[in-house]
Order: structure tokens, then C-alpha cells, then sequence
């Protein structure tokens, strides 16, 4: 969703809810290699958008897990891409200071 209805998504936000988080993986990977987008006409980029969604729901809630949901991922191939792309998310979030990074459900 558009970070403009943040505002208004978050009265709906409770503590122990499961909550997912959409976002394009090839999008994702444009913006952290090559500073780009996969949209020609984009001006946002969707690492920034994943980022702002995260810290609406780590402001919001403090407790449930949140699940990370990364759709496109045909399009990226390459298990290298995935890891830069993983520890690039982990790096970001262990910068902030909310614990959300602790509440991301992992696979395995």
C-alpha cells in the first residue's frame, strides 16, 4: 500500500497480530545493486517504501510476528542476489533502533 495511508492503516494495528509485508524482489534488488528501479516512471523506490512500512508497524505494535513476504523472486535467479539482498534487510533493520528485525519470521 501507499505510505500515505499510514495514518490511517495503523488504527487498525494491534500487539500480537500476524502481519505481512508484500514487496517485489527484483524491485528490491534494482535499488540496492544499481540504485535503480524495475518502474520507469517511478520516483520511489521500493527498498524505501519496505523500510517506512516497517518502522509504521515497529512504531504501531510491539509484540506479534511479521511476516516478509517477497514475491518476483523468478526474477532474481541468483541464491548470491538473495543473500546480499537478506543480509542487506538485516543490516538496515539492526541499524534501527525498534527490535523488529527480532519479530521477522525466518524460513528454517
Amino acid at each position: 500500500g501507499q505510505v500515505q495511508f499510514a495514518p490511517i492503516i495503523t488504527l487498525g494495528l494491534r500487539n500480537n497480530m500476524v502481519l505481512s509485508v508484500t514487496a517485489r524482489m527484483d524491485e528490491l534488488m534494482a535499488n540496492i545493486v544499481s540504485n535503480t528501479s524495475v518502474f520507469s516512471d517511478s520516483e520511489s523506490r521500493g527498498i524505501d517504501e519496505l523500510f517506512e512500512w516497517l518502522h509504521v508497524i515497529a512504531s504501531a505494535t510491539s509484540k506479534g510476528p511479521v511476516l516478509l513476504v517477497l514475491t518476483y523472486a523468478d526474477k532474481v535467479p541468483s541464491k548470491s542476489d538473495w543473500d546480499l539482498m537478506s543480509t542487506y534487510i538485516e543490516e538496515e533493520l539492526d541499524r534501527c533502533e525498534h527490535a523488529l528485525a527480532d519479530r521477522l519470521v525466518k524460513p528454517g
